[in-house]
């Protein structure tokens, strides 16, 4: 006896009473594998698309670097600025913060700080030498700040690497030296390297520095209370959001939808500028309740 098939079931009865997949099952599929493939094409064109930017934006200002005009990496510092805060970018793994121009335009626009860059010598078989580099050149800045009697505070922006270099400076460098990391407010974090996810996941090029991620991760552990907050983009197939993304508060956390690892730079300043001075809010309350 031949069985009726359910309403909605994607098969149908033959004649000789076995059911075979249904036309339109074979289409859905088809359909389903297309659309797959087309947006795929159309994220890696994106990431294209963005690295040749970023690279044509690094060529042009290399010659100024390191740059001073539009109100970045003031020489020396009015009263005014001397009270503000730091605002240090860290790029990614091309240790060249040019690309990240537009978000520090808008950044140094809203008038939350001081905009400076950091542009590390990444080197994997020696990381300790972008933790001294970067230690180096925040005592520079300091200096500009201590010439006009200010209060030295520093928000990192770091892109990709520079989110686990800056993590792992504040945590892991400065964990002897309390001073020297209570100038340290926070980390405004886009897709950046923080968490080793299961297998799969992470890129070949991401394990070359797999040790220095894990550090960052197991400080971050170690550490809640330090003012992290997260930006991931949500077509990134270099750092997926599960390896950007950390902490509990879904708050602290954002996806840029339709973003690749680059293209996400150019689409989150508002985001960054909204964390940006949530972290010197925090800060501030904190040190006026310590006081």
């Amino acid at each position: 006896m031949e069985s009726t098939p359910l309403i909605g079931d994607n098969t149908h009865v033959s004649h000789t009473g076995s059911n075979v997949p249904s036309n339109n099952s074979t289409c859905s599929r088809k359909k389903t594998c297309l659309t797959q493939i087309f947006w795929g094409v159309i994220a890696a064109f994106t990431e294209i698309g963005s690295m040749i930017y970023a690279g044509a934006i690094s060529c042009y200002n290399k010659r100024f670097k390191p740059f001073h005009h539009e109100g970045l990496n003031p020489k020396e510092l009015s009263e005014k600025q001397a009270q503000n805060p730091a605002i240090v970018f860290l790029p990614g793994d091309n240790g060249d913060t040019t690309y990240l121009l537009p978000l520090m335009r808008k950044v140094h626009q809203a008038g939350l700080g001081t905009v400076f860059t950091v542009d590390p010598q990444y080197s994997d078989v020696n990381p300790e030498q972008h933790l001294k580099q970067l230690d180096a050149e925040l005592e520079e800045i300091k200096k500009k700040f201590t010439a006009k009697a200010g209060a030295f505070r520093v928000v990192f922006i770091a892109h990709s690497k520079g989110a686990s270099l800056a993590v792992n400076y504040a945590l892991n460098m400065l964990k002897d030296q309390p001073e020297k990391q209570k100038e340290i407010c926070g980390l405004v974090a886009l897709s950046g390297r923080l968490k080793v996810v299961p297998a799969g996941c992470i890129r070949k090029c991401s394990l070359s520095i797999k040790p220095q991620i894990e550090s960052a991760y197991k400080a971050l552990e170690e550490n809640p209370d330090f003012l992290l907050r997260c930006i991931a983009g949500g077509k990134d197939w270099l750092v997926p959001r599960k390896a950007a993304l950390v902490g509990g508060n879904a708050k602290h956390n954002h996806v840029v939808e339709g973003r690749s690892h680059t293209s996400v730079v150019y689409s989150c300043s508002e985001k960054v500028i909204e964390f940006t001075a949530e972290i010197l809010a925090l800060q501030k309350n904190l040190t006026l309740t310590h006081k």
